[in-house]
């Protein structure tokens, strides 16, 4: 219920493609595998930033979890390298994106029958 919760409260009609990694990136599934671990970790995160920051559009949120998977998304999308400490949080997100996605358009589907009833 909370990832449903979290696309109703980020998706509606002024949403535009390039945000939705951010919109993924936030869901329940990953919070407590994408907050950073250590220092190590937030460093890691800064770097990818960097890294991706020019090609990615202004972020909405800034909570750390939303950042990091932010970051590995677009590093995946973008075909940059992600460095090894986040390989296994990247696949992790992958394996379930799937569904999430699936979740997000029937989200989609259902706030615009509701615009339009």
């Amino acid at each position: 219920y909370d990832t449903y919760s979290w696309f109703h409260h980020t998706l509606n009609e002024h949403t535009v493609v390039r945000a939705l990694p951010e919109v993924l990136a936030g869901s329940a599934e990953f919070r407590k595998r994408n907050i950073p671990r250590d220092a190590d970790d937030k460093k890691a995160v800064s770097a990818a930033v960097t890294n991706v920051k020019s090609l990615m559009p202004k972020p909405k949120y800034n909570h750390p979890v939303c950042v990091k998977g932010n970051v590995l998304m677009h590093s995946h999308l973008l075909r940059q390298d992600v460095a090894k400490v986040h390989e296994e949080d990247l696949k992790y997100m992958l394996r379930y994106s799937t569904a999430l996605i699936d979740a997000m358009i029937s989200v989609c589907k259902h706030q615009d029958s509701i615009q339009t009833a």
